[in-house]
């Protein structure tokens, strides 16, 4: 009997679970399906890294943090917070990092505590010594620790300071130095500050010590070097570049720079601070930190870069710091590209980087067991698998914004209406005739047709990439994205105007979003758009939309759906992806105890 009891609880408890499963999920349908409740940081810039007890820890935008044993494999690891992260020290057997309003603390690297009381702490740096750490804020203030969890605030000074941008330690004295060839110094753990003469009005972005002395970079060519913090002399690196960082490691100096194009990536060596030469780097993307630790150089910026000579550099870790702009998924891979810098990933989670280059890449799709990308200058490059990349001959000049795969042609769009294509995988391209010459900023394919758009609400369709219909006009505004449903185009303007097509060719307006918008995505029944400040939102009819914020406020340049989930990927290297906080549960009676 009591069996028998037992098993009608049992029953009754299931079914209950089951119909309270149903009716919540039903609730939240819209969200569920899109499996968009939550976003986690998948890639971004580093902006510091540091090493200590055999651990080495970067840390970036948007709280992103990566870790590492042996500095050639990594893997992100969960900060706990969404700030952007400036500066991490190790000292004291202690991880700590500060950003935004934010300190958080680490002895190991993996599991991290957001400190309790750090909320007047804006800091921008952090360095370790004398048995404290010392933060600093850009304003003129540092603030102390024995423990990394209570902070003691002094001011540098009770004058208004210019923008300080870099704390160091050595010899016993603390050392700032920032805007104007502004150096200040501390012997006393940061009590009282003692101003010291640059000789410059440069701005200083970094400060180190080693083989005796202080070094600080910045840009004009400066170098400076003290023995004391307090009296300085000024050299020229004679590299006419802005050096970013410096470190000092086994006898050698080495620095980064720039903080423009021509010169990001670049990494300079010198036996004393005075004579410099230039390395060659394999990355033209910018780069923020350099470390020496565990009998390795190491450099964080949009890759990771390590060296155990200085001259031999490889990537150890894929990212990027300029904003990504197009990606493609197909074949179990997902593309992204960030200018010139691809990277490639099989989950979405773990990103590989695969080549970097000068052009800059705007669109792309997979057909047909092929990735091919446009770009600036007319540029296309193929790949079969999202590694080995081939760059082909388009014949053009002008730049190219989109790409789409349909019916076995790939038909890429540009500036001045310009529209070409390829039926042999990219390999070759022929130009069409559109009648126009606004700027095709967006191309998708469905139901026999492509549809592109752009610039001036312009609107163009065409069965087979050649032959394309005159153009029509549906919004005042660029239109910045166009997808395909199953059923209808989608597409949306720069100012949030959601418009909806069955054939293409007749649209009407379905929603105003009203706010900026860059890119559209579709899959799993959702329509996800991306813009500006963090926005995205999200729709299963194209009328009714619903707002995500996801922890971000980077600007989402690019949408894709890949891995079953959706990707925002844009400022600062950044790669989001949704993640389902509440996962379907499949209850298995046989291993619950009902019968």
């Amino acid at each position: 009997m009591e069996n028998d009891v037992m098993k009608v609880i049992l029953r009754v408890s299931y079914l209950s679970l089951v119909v309270f499963l149903i009716l919540f999920f039903t609730l939240n349908s819209s969200a569920q399906s899109a499996g968009i409740e939550e976003w986690k940081v998948r890639s971004a810039d580093l902006s510091s890294i540091a090493y200590g007890n055999g651990i080495y820890v970067a840390v970036g935008s948007s709280g992103y943090l990566v870790r590492s044993t042996d500095g050639t494999k990594w893997s992100a690891v969960s900060s706990g917070i969404t700030d952007d992260l400036y500066d991490i020290v190790y000292g004291g057997n202690l991880f700590v990092a500060v950003g935004g309003s934010s300190v958080i603390t680490s002895p190991d690297g993996l599991k991290w505590t957001r400190q309790s009381e750090d909320s007047s702490i804006y800091a921008n740096s952090i360095t370790y010594g004398n048995g404290i750490f010392m933060a600093l804020e850009s304003s003129g203030n540092v603030h102390t620790s024995p423990d990394g969890i209570h902070w003691t605030e002094h001011a540098i000074s009770a004058l208004s300071l210019p923008y300080l941008s870099d704390i160091g330690y050595g010899a016993g004295t603390f050392v700032v130095v920032g805007y104007s060839g502004a150096v200040w110094s501390s012997s006393n753990n940061g009590s009282t500050w003692f101003q010291g003469n640059s000789g410059s009005t440069a701005t200083l972005w970094s400060v180190t010590y080693g083989n005796a002395e202080f070094v600080a970079v910045g840009e004009s060519d400066i170098i400076l070097t003290s023995a004391n913090g307090t009296t300085w002399f000024k050299f020229s690196s004679g590299l006419s570049i802005t050096l970013m960082d410096i470190v000092y490691g086994n006898g050698i100096y080495v620095a980064i720079g720039g903080n423009s194009s021509s010169d990001a990536g670049n990494i300079y060596t010198s036996p004393n601070a005075t004579n410099w030469s230039e390395e060659t780097s394999p990355t033209t993307d910018f780069t923020f930190s350099v470390i020496y630790g565990g009998g390795a150089y190491l450099i964080a910026g949009g890759p990771v870069l390590r060296s155990t000579n200085t001259t031999d550099w490889t990537i150890v870790h894929g990212g990027a710091t300029r904003p990504f702009f197009a990606s493609a998924s197909g074949g179990g891979v997902m593309v992204a590209a960030a200018g010139g810098t691809f990277l490639s990933s099989t989950d979405g989670i773990r990103w590989t980087f695969r080549r970097d280059g000068t052009d800059s890449y705007s669109g792309g799709d997979y057909g047909n067991g092929t990735f091919v990308f446009a770009g600036s200058s007319g540029a296309i490059i193929t790949s079969p698998d999202g590694a080995v990349w081939t760059s082909r001959l388009t014949g053009t000049s002008t730049g190219l914004e989109s790409v789409a795969f349909g019916n076995g042609t790939f038909v890429a769009g540009g500036y001045s209406g310009l529209i070409i294509r390829s039926s042999d995988n990219g390999e070759y391209w022929y130009g069409t005739t559109t009648g126009t010459s606004a700027t095709i900023r967006a191309i998708t394919y469905g139901n026999g047709t492509f549809v592109a758009v752009g610039s001036g609400g312009t609107v163009l369709t065409s069965a087979n990439g050649a032959a394309w219909s005159p153009p029509l006009s549906i919004s005042s505004d660029e239109l910045r994205g166009v997808v395909y449903t199953g059923s209808k185009f989608i597409s949306v303007d720069w100012n949030g105007k959601v418009f909806a097509s069955v054939t293409g060719t007749s649209w009407t307006q379905t929603a105003d979003l009203a706010t900026w918008i860059h890119d559209l995505a579709y899959g799993k029944g959702t329509l996800v758009a991306s813009g500006a400040a963090g926005t995205i939102l999200t729709s299963s009819d194209a009328i009714n939309w619903d707002s995500h914020y996801p922890g971000s406020d980077s600007w989402f340049y690019d949408a894709c759906f890949a891995f079953n989930s959706f990707f925002m990927l844009g400022t600062d290297g950044t790669i989001l992806q949704s993640v389902s906080k509440f996962p379907w549960i499949l209850f298995n009676p046989a291993t619950t105890g009902v019968n």
